[in-house]
């Protein structure tokens, strides 16, 4: 009776830290069951995803971007890495090396592509994805309660799209820009609250790593100079904080631009170019923005298919009267 209401008093006062046991549990049962790949040979290297892994094969294993010497990977001749950059493949890495090493150990085929990788790299979405949440817990608690920070965390998490991607096609760029985003926001509060130099270096990293993974994703910069921003006078004040440390400010861009420069040389490598046109065949519309199929289009409606994100329109025009 004691240890219940001990449980009891726990839950109540840290739900949040409760609903990740839960996601825990959930995820030790569900983890394979919405995969989609889960019934096909090439597992979850597909489409874009086999041209954002195809690098971590090409260059530890076969040693050459060449598709000859790429011949296990899935269909190697449509890959298009001119387009691709290498973000994706540093976030896979980690659960790539580890993946080797169990296929080394317990005597599967070191290809890059038999099966510790495809479930090495499906789970490290699934850890990618969590620790987004977790770090999106610690962003919530600096400004809500545990309460708050608990439905918010339900509602994003179960609410969204981020549900699908993180275990139906978890290796697509979206769980990973997830935890790099919360991670960002994390280490910017810090910075901009607390004046730490540390956490402006980690987060220029984390901005170069997600400028690398989808580069017109540079604009989450925005939150620097406009968070707790609400006057002209605000924002000259936040510009004078972000340079008053001029060479903590210059370290932070090299260690922002250290990812991409790599970037760019491997491009120059084996393209012969520094710079790629990544979207060269896309473009945005600003004529004919398709506001309507936007939100609510069966293709790709916003609203019909998160309907949960009604409340964050509705709030943004409550927080102009609640929050000054």
């Amino acid at each position: 009776m004691i240890f219940i209401k001990k449980i009891s008093s726990f839950i109540l006062k840290k739900p949040s830290l409760f609903l990740f046991l839960f996601i825990v549990i959930f995820t030790s049962d569900r983890y394979h069951r919405w995969a989609s790949w889960i019934s096909e040979e090439q597992g979850p290297f597909y489409y874009d995803i086999a041209e954002y892994y195809y690098f971590l094969p090409a260059t530890f294993i076969n040693h050459s971007f060449s598709a000859d010497k790429n011949k296990d990977a899935p269909a190697p001749s449509t890959y298009n890495i001119s387009r691709r950059t290498i973000g994706m493949a540093v976030m896979y890495s980690p659960f790539f090396f580890i993946s080797n090493q169990v296929a080394k150990t317990y005597g599967y085929l070191q290809d890059g592509y038999s099966l510790p990788y495809k479930w090495g790299i499906h789970w490290g979405s699934i850890i990618y994805s969590i620790l987004g949440l977790w770090f999106c817990r610690k962003n919530l608690l600096l400004f809500f309660n545990e309460t708050v920070t608990c439905i918010s965390l339900i509602c994003v998490f179960f609410g969204t799209n981020l549900f699908f991607y993180t275990y139906g096609c978890g290796e697509m760029p979206h769980c990973y820009l997830f935890f790099l985003y919360s991670v960002f926001i994390f280490f910017s509060l810090k910075w901009i609250l607390k004046d730490s130099t540390k956490h402006l270096y980690f987060l220029a990293i984390i901005l170069g790593l997600i400028t690398l993974i989808r580069p017109t994703d540079i604009l989450v910069a925005l939150f620097i100079p406009l968070f707790k921003v609400s006057s002209l006078r605000d924002l000259s004040e936040r510009f004078k904080f972000i340079i008053h440390k001029p060479v903590a400010l210059l370290i932070s861009f090299v260690l922002f631009s250290f990812p991409l420069i790599i970037q760019m040389l491997i491009w120059k490598k084996n393209i012969g170019h520094y710079f790629v046109d990544m979207y060269s065949d896309e473009h945005f519309f600003f004529s004919d923005p398709q506001l309507l199929n936007i939100l609510f289009s069966f293709r790709k409606g916003w609203l019909l298919y998160t309907p949960m994100m009604v409340f964050s329109l509705i709030g943004l025009f409550i927080a102009k009267f609640r929050l000054k």
